[in-house]
């Protein structure tokens, strides 16, 4: 026996006003053909049940016509939709002709506005693509260098926080378990990235037999085997020769250099690092890495 056609719901097909629903078109027109056959046989005196088995199977098979039906409304569908957007198009065309027609000034102001948008968007393009998206026609063009005069004051070295309070002088002294709270002069210089730390001590600060070997073994022997902290060597004799410390030496690392430098009666402790690094990103990692148990260099590398 063919099934019987479904019933869509005509109150929430009203509100499917932005597509036409051919299935439920296709379905309510079976079903009224369905309907009004089992009308004709019920007024015979035939059971309502009986009619409407009766008129299902005049029908014929339903899935079979819906599928035909919906084939066949689907284009037709699609052919009203074309002609009917070429149809708007070519109305719109007109419409707009006629007016343009009627106000010609306007027309050559908006025709003159467009014109000179393009060609300045044009010229603009033009020289960009010159100078920033093309190679320069001359060989290592990449290697070429802009010198320019910069503001003096900006290029010098800048100490800054010189009332003595800086808002790191806290923590400081509650890490460094110090009594009294640290003289820091911080300097600011003209590079992106790179912090140094300088500790002078006169060995009369210290105990009695201190030295700068000895402060240097010290540090040797808690550091040993740490990843990411490195002793150099006692007065290191790659920054005596290079004449300075180069502050950017362990950028786009994590790790931090521990120098110490010396003479009979002055001792310099310097710690080097990446700022932005180890100093921001990398120092929250390993101690989150150490908070949760984790291997402090999770996730780092040196």
């Amino acid at each position: 026996m063919s099934p019987t056609p479904p019933r869509r719901d005509r109150g929430i097909r009203a509100f499917r006003f932005w597509r036409r629903d051919i299935g439920a078109d296709v379905d309510d027109e079976i079903a009224f053909h369905v309907d009004a056959r089992a009308e004709e046989l019920a007024a015979t005196g035939v059971s309502r049940d009986e009619a409407r088995t009766r008129a299902l199977a005049e029908f014929g098979d339903v899935e079979r016509a819906r599928r035909t039906l919906r084939h066949l409304d689907e284009r037709h569908a699609r052919t009203t939709a074309r002609r009917e957007v070429f149809s708007d198009l070519w109305q719109d065309v007109r419409v707009a002709a006629r007016s343009l027609a009627r106000t010609p000034g306007f027309v050559a102001v908006v025709t003159l506005t467009l014109a000179v948008g393009i060609g300045m968007n044009s010229a603009v393009y033009s020289i960009v693509d010159a100078y920033l998206f093309r190679p320069l026609p001359v060989p290592h063009g990449k290697e070429l260098v802009v010198l320019a005069q910069s503001d003096a004051a900006l290029s010098a070295p800048r100490p800054y926080a010189l009332t003595l309070a800086h808002k790191h002088i806290p923590e400081m002294k509650t890490c460094s378990r110090l009594e009294r709270a640290p003289v820091f002069m911080p300097v600011v210089g003209n590079f992106y990235k790179g912090l140094a730390v300088s500790i002078p001590l006169h060995f009369t600060q210290l105990a009695q037999a201190a030295n700068a070997a000895r402060v240097h073994a010290v540090l040797r022997e808690r550091y040993a085997g740490e990843r990411f902290v490195q002793v150099r060597p006692l007065g290191d004799p790659d920054v005596i020769a290079a004449g300075s410390l180069d502050v950017q030496g362990c950028n786009d690392t994590q790790r931090a250099d521990l120098f110490v430098f010396g003479n009979d009666e002055q001792l310099l402790l310097m710690a080097r690092i990446d700022n932005l690094g180890k100093g921001a990103s990398g120092a929250a990692v390993q101690t989150m890495n150490l908070h949760l148990g984790l291997p402090e260099d999770t996730g780092l590398t040196a």
